[in-house]
């Protein structure tokens, strides 16, 4: 990267009415009050998983209530990350040889489209040989 960095770290803070206005970091604790690992942790677990050494990604806010984050092709593999938000869900067509892994990291069965809702909905492609 560039000046020698070597992580990049990409922020997106969308605001949702579903968190009371009291007590608004606990969703967002990734340690219990012991320091024990949330079950918080696990979608950023899973994405860290999948995009491990994979730089920086586009983003596309196009639809609305749609984020898509593209992540680009390392070791072979495309790896796109899309949830909803403002409370509206999506359904897309699945793409062809795609694996489409959940927010806790379960590869979904194979159906004409995907129904993304507010939890992240990790799409995999792997390059042909």
């Amino acid at each position: 990267m560039a000046s020698g960095s070597r992580h990049f770290f990409l922020y997106a803070l969308i605001s949702d009415s579903q968190f009371p206005t009291s007590d608004y970091n606990a969703p967002y604790c990734l340690l219990e009050y012991d320091r024990s690992i949330s079950p918080q942790l696990a979608p950023y677990a899973v994405l860290a998983s999948l995009v491990d050494g994979a730089g920086v990604p586009s983003v596309d806010f196009a639809t609305t209530g749609l984020a898509e984050f593209h992540f680009p092709k390392e070791s072979g593999k495309q790896v796109d990350a899309l949830w909803a938000y403002y409370n509206v869900t999506h359904s897309i067509p699945e793409p062809a040889g795609a694996v489409v892994i959940d927010v806790q990291g379960n590869v979904l069965q194979s159906s004409p489209a995907i129904n993304i809702g507010s939890a992240p909905v990790y799409i995999v492609r792997h390059a042909s040989p």
